[in-house]
């Protein structure tokens, strides 16, 4: 009976121990925890603001898109950004296994990968947003595809003159 106590106590302990570790203050600076706390942070945050800003450029799509191209715009950019996620995910995951590191440093790498890769398609996705907003009201339609030119990947020898 005292080994079965004395056992659950220690599973008890060590989940509570295990807990009190979900906080970043619980590791020190410039492990990979901390890192990886401090990184997922960043990717919380970059990722919803990603999330909005993709969210308004499908309106914008949706709505300034050309009569004879239906929802076929808006459609191609919500199947792209999920594509992109799923190339953000496993190249980063490829990322940091790649490192060679051991213990939690290949998925701090990956989520610090995530964070830079999600950064820079905030930027596209909003420079391609301000882009349409910036177009004259009755010519948006026009200034659509220009605007998305820079989510597209680059076909060499097309639209080259």
């Amino acid at each position: 009976m005292k080994l079965i106590v004395a056992g659950t106590a220690c599973i008890l302990l060590a989940s509570f121990s295990a807990a009190a570790q979900n906080d970043k203050s619980d590791w020190p600076e410039g492990s990979a925890m901390h890192t990886g706390f401090v990184f997922a942070e960043q990717l919380d945050e970059a990722q919803a603001a990603l999330e909005q800003r993709h969210k308004r450029l499908v309106e914008l799509a949706t709505e300034y898109s050309s009569d004879y191209m239906g929802t076929r715009i808006p459609s191609a950019i919500e199947a792209e950004h999920a594509a992109w996620l799923a190339y953000r995910e496993a190249g980063c995951e490829l990322f940091g296994a790649a490192t060679g590191a051991g213990g939690t440093w290949p998925s701090t790498h990956a989520l610090g990968c995530e964070v830079d890769l999600t950064t820079r398609r905030l930027e596209t996705v909003t420079n391609a947003v301000q882009c349409i907003e910036a177009q004259p009201e009755g010519e948006r339609d026009l200034g659509l595809y220009s605007c998305l030119e820079p989510l597209q990947p680059p076909v060499p020898g097309i639209g080259e003159a």
